[in-house]
């Protein structure tokens, strides 16, 4: 009986543990699998944050002031502008930075973004950067990304002289404009350090592969996983090419310009307009100088400058006078002259054209565009 007894609280004892046992193992089980389940959750939260207001900043790309002084073409149709992004390295964080750029046709303006300390917003600067060529001077600006540097590279080169100004351009976002751009060296191109750099390769903002990548990258890992790619870009797809192709024709036509200037002629670069008399009149803000008469069947095909330029031409009246420049805001294209003929085919069209001195004049009369002045002849630098 004793015996019997013994070997029923055993069996109980036995039967408890058998119960219990798994219900302690099950929580900790499941205690290590919410603790896994937590670090999954953390491993990516900054890159996948930065991802996310990167994809903000390019769906309102168009929003932004890309032109900050106002001096771009007001007939530009903001429906068909361009724009492209790259992801860049500016600051000690393992985060990227992001570079906006509205496509342009020679000069393109670069807005840079980086996310705040707690990844809950973007800081920017409303100091633009630029990269392309200045046609009113000739300079060519250059960024490439330092390889062993958080920093861009900035380069400003004059191509008829050969002379260059470099910086550092830098993301800081405990200051107010985050933006840094710091000259270190300047002197001739050629003498120029040698460091180490990469092209930046920009892709459409329709494309946002690189930041869907960026959000499965597992935080503090960025850096070290673009090294581990060691070049390999979105250079080889369909857009990186067709931006290969802009940069080839941005450096093909800056040396034509740079040969137009090298001969002695001048170069302007603007919109071919035809308006009615009544239209140069408003567009130039001013009464009718010639009242009392029918000018309703009167127009003019006009080269209007993108920005005001300092043109070197005879003046009317005065022909027997060394010329003097004089600022001037568009060309009257002379009526059945050559550079009316020439021009026909681009109204409505932007173009850089070349002239020499004895090209024009600078009319002495009050007709229209009045103090603007008359082009004889021309040549149209594609």
């Amino acid at each position: 009986m004793l015996n019997m007894l013994k070997l029923k609280k055993f069996l109980i004892l036995l039967f408890t543990l058998i119960i219990v046992i798994p219900l302690f193992s099950g929580c900790s089980n499941s205690k290590q699998s919410s603790k896994k389940s937590g670090s999954i959750e953390k491993v990516c939260v900054h890159n996948a944050k930065t991802a996310a207001l990167y994809k903000k900043v390019l769906a309102n790309a168009s929003k932004y002031n890309f032109d900050p002084e106002g001096t771009e073409d007001s007939d530009n149709n903001p429906k068909e502008t361009k724009y492209s992004y790259a992801l860049v390295n500016m600051s000690n964080r393992d985060v990227p930075d992001l570079i906006l750029r509205k496509d342009a046709n020679y000069m393109y303006p670069l807005k840079l973004f980086t996310v705040n300390k707690d990844y809950s917003d973007v800081v920017s600067s409303d100091d633009l950067i630029h990269e392309g060529m200045y046609v009113s001077n000739g300079i060519r600006v250059f960024v490439e990304q330092y390889v062993n540097t958080n920093a861009l590279r900035y380069t400003e080169l004059s191509g008829g002289t050969g002379e260059a100004e470099i910086y550092k351009v830098t993301m800081n976002i405990a200051n107010s404009n985050p933006v840094e751009k710091e000259k270190y060296w300047s002197g001739i191109i050629t003498d120029s350090p040698k460091d180490k750099v990469k092209q930046i390769n920009f892709v459409s903002v329709n494309n946002t592969k690189i930041l869907d990548d960026l959000a499965k990258t597992e935080d503090n890992t960025y850096k070290k996983s673009i090294s581990r790619k060691s070049g390999k870009s979105e250079s080889k797809n369909k857009n990186s090419k067709k931006e290969n192709k802009k940069s080839k024709n941005v450096k093909s036509l800056a040396k034509k310009i740079e040969d137009e200037k090298a001969s002695g002629r001048q170069v302007v670069f603007g919109t071919v307009r035809v308006l009615s008399y009544d239209q140069v009149l408003k567009m130039q803000n001013m009464p009718d100088p010639n009242p009392g008469y029918d000018h309703s069947r009167e127009n003019f095909m006009l080269l209007i400058f993108d920005n005001k330029s300092s043109i070197l031409l005879n003046h009317s009246g005065d022909m027997g006078n060394t010329p003097k420049p004089k600022d001037a805001s568009m060309f009257a294209l002379e009526k059945d002259s050559e550079a009316e003929r020439a021009m026909k085919k681009y109204i409505g069209k932007k173009v850089y054209v070349s002239f020499r001195v004895n090209d024009g004049f600078f009319p002495s009369d009050t007709s229209l565009p009045l103090g603007e002045p008359r082009l004889e002849e021309l040549k149209v630098i594609e």
